[in-house]
């Protein structure tokens, strides 16, 4: 009787043991999964991460915009030609390029928000 209760002991022991790695496994793959944490984030602060998305942008497009040499030059640089229209050409370029990388994560965003508001509906109806 007495060697089942010790066997029966460390059969709680072991079952303990593996639920504790198990608890462990799972925290850990949630800290190391980025994608779900960049999620997370934008979900939690979307809106300070599009005006740090259009302070970046803008910053980008000023860096590569006009020159002084383009403004002495009456809007055109007499070495490269481009003209004053640079700092919106690249704006434009620097915009669809983020829509562009942005794009499956709004996908993802917006279909996560209708399938909740059509599930709240559903719960509502019934």
């Amino acid at each position: 009787m007495k060697a089942q209760t010790e066997r029966e002991r460390l059969l709680e022991e072991v079952h303990r043991s593996r639920s504790e790695l198990q608890g462990g496994l799972s925290d850990t793959r949630k800290a190391v999964d980025f994608s779900s944490r960049i999620e997370a984030s934008m979900k939690k602060n979307l809106l300070w991460w599009i005006g740090g998305s259009l302070a970046a942008g803008i910053v980008i497009a000023s860096a590569t915009g006009r020159s002084s040499e383009d403004q002495e030059a009456g809007g055109k640089n007499r070495k490269t030609g481009i003209s004053s229209n640079a700092f919106f050409k690249s704006l434009l370029k620097l915009g669809g390029l983020l829509l562009s990388f942005s794009g499956p994560l709004l996908k993802t965003f917006l279909t996560r928000e209708i399938l909740e508001i059509l599930t709240n509906r559903d719960r509502a109806d019934n």
